[in-house]
């Protein structure tokens, strides 16, 4: 139904005349928190075109989320909380990666998140493939982009200027069975000058492979108001694991601010490594990738495409044996293409924080 929805979005939009680009400066949107290092006076622009047969299609998506959340609210909250509603947001993105010699692979990702005033915005529901929110990360959603859909709550445990801890508790949609999950995580974020250092802890309980756990840590230093260097670890165990798989990704961003009020790239030159401590330490991944990601047509609106060079460690089959010689492919080129579509209530002037 959300890839039907989706795909009549896309025709209608394709199908109306655009006024061209636009450079207004949307409301702030749901995401990671801005770096305190990299905080800066969002770019502002000429007044947005008029609205058009694409523009009243995405406001009434929007408005009908928002009144979802007025309707649950007026029903067992307050009117004090209504009057400080936070946005609903859905996020679509839609992609697909052409490597050399393999078919052409189909991407997508969605994620719609609502709050419940009722509990002061403690308390939120969200549905869509990306369970952890990470819809900012392009690596992320590169690796995990056939994840089945999920649905639950999400629980604000703390909220501080520089803790922040949520848990989720919900099911990944499977046809056959529904898998159950719980999955706490905590960060904090600290700044030394030019430095601004996050580390993430995640601990996860799911009914198909049992416990694990997860550990990031971001590491971005400021080369000036649109330069950022930027270093991003993560490991994680669990009972199906190879040992602990873990990845190191290396990039240098050069930093839009018009599009949200936080710092996005507009350009970003990255190196990732994957690899595994099972049964023995090896990488068996290195890629490099050149992104482009700019706003399109509407705030609402983005386009992320770029090449992309893979090198992967070939292995062993189990009908090749164990005497098999492991060997490394040359680099395989790739290109991709994401159109990313942000749905929210901005009519009421109320954004989300």
């Amino acid at each position: 139904m959300i890839v039907f929805v989706v795909m009549v979005f896309i025709t209608v939009f394709l199908l109306s005349p655009g006024p061209g680009f636009g450079e207004a400066k949307p409301a702030i949107t749901p995401g990671p928190s801005p770096s305190p290092v990299l905080t800066s006076t969002p770019f502002q622009g000429p007044t947005p075109p008029p609205t058009t047969v694409v523009g009243e299609v995405h406001q009434t998506i929007s408005h009908l989320m928002a009144q979802e959340v007025y309707k649950f609210d007026s029903f067992f909250g307050s009117n004090k909380l209504v009057d400080d509603l936070k946005v609903p947001w859905f996020r679509v993105r839609l992609g697909v990666e052409w490597k050399d010699g393999e078919k052409l692979k189909f991407k997508q990702r969605f994620h719609f998140y609502m709050p419940l005033p009722i509990l002061e915005h403690r308390l939120g529901t969200f549905f869509g493939t990306d369970e952890d929110g990470k819809t900012e990360d392009p690596n992320y959603l590169d690796r995990h982009s056939g994840d089945p859909a999920a649905a639950g709550l999400k629980y604000f445990i703390k909220d501080q200027e520089h803790l922040k801890a949520n848990v989720n508790v919900a099911a990944k949609l499977n046809f056959k069975q529904p898998v159950i999950f719980i999955k706490p995580v905590a960060k904090y974020e600290m700044t030394f000058g030019k430095w601004y250092l996050e580390p993430r802890q995640y601990v996860f309980w799911y009914s198909d492979d049992g416990f694990g756990e997860e550990t990031d840590f971001e590491a971005d230093y400021s080369l000036g108001k649109h330069l950022l260097l930027r270093s991003e670890t993560d490991t994680e165990y669990s009972e199906t694991s190879n040992g602990v798989d873990f990845s190191q990704d290396f990039s240098i961003q050069y930093l839009d601010y018009s599009i949200h009020d936080y710092p996005h790239f507009a350009i970003s030159l990255g190196w990732e490594s994957s690899g595994h401590t099972w049964p023995s330490s090896k990488f068996f991944r290195h890629e490099a990738t050149l992104r482009l990601r700019h706003r399109i047509w509407r705030p609402w609106l983005r386009l992320e495409y770029g090449p992309r060079l893979s090198w992967e460690r070939i292995t062993a089959d189990e009908d090749e044996g164990e005497d098999f010689p492991d060997y490394w492919k040359n680099a395989i080129p790739s290109i991709l293409l994401y159109v990313e579509i942000l749905f929210e209530d901005l009519s009421s002037g109320k954004s989300a924080k």
